[in-house]
């Protein structure tokens, strides 16, 4: 069931962001692993090449776990889907013309602004718009591990 409220932060963004109370930090907060980075079978080509431009970006930058497959395979694919859409009305035009109601827009448009609509909240997730990536701060190497998270995992 859905808990109301704002959706919690996982520790590692709010170590990112700057927490002036240590209490309020979950110590017990699940580690997912690093992700295969290998594309999934059913993405379409468009996706498969999303997926192949972000995925070792988001892993470097610690934002991609193993968790998280699903979840940006998701976006890769409606990414890929709103980019075959554009290309489909770019060469159907925006409007088609019946006789009985005149100009409408042709499906496509529709099914465009869906998954452009979806890209966008997905977008958000993954930190790939410019007011997400504003809130976290991942130093200068985003690839190294962070000092603080070796002391915080015991390690």
């Amino acid at each position: 069931m859905a808990q109301p409220g704002t959706k919690p932060k996982p520790m590692a963004l709010k170590l990112l962001e700057g927490i002036e109370n240590e209490d309020r930090l979950n110590r017990n907060e699940p580690k997912p692993g690093d992700p295969s980075l290998e594309c999934p079978a059913y993405l379409t080509n468009e996706a498969i090449k999303i997926w192949n431009k972000y995925a070792l970006v988001l892993k470097k930058l610690r934002v991609f776990k193993q968790t998280d497959e699903f979840s940006f395979a998701t976006y890769c694919q409606e990414a890929g889907r709103y980019i075959e859409l554009q290309e489909i009305i770019t060469k159907k035009g925006y409007t088609t013309t019946n006789i009985r109601n005149g100009d409408k827009a042709i499906p496509e448009m529709a099914m465009a602004r869906e998954c452009l609509k979806n890209v966008r909240a997905l977008s958000v997730e993954f930190g790939l718009t410019p007011s997400s990536r504003s809130k976290i701060s991942v130093g200068d190497n985003p690839g190294e591990v962070d000092p603080m998270e070796k002391i915080l995992s015991g390690k």
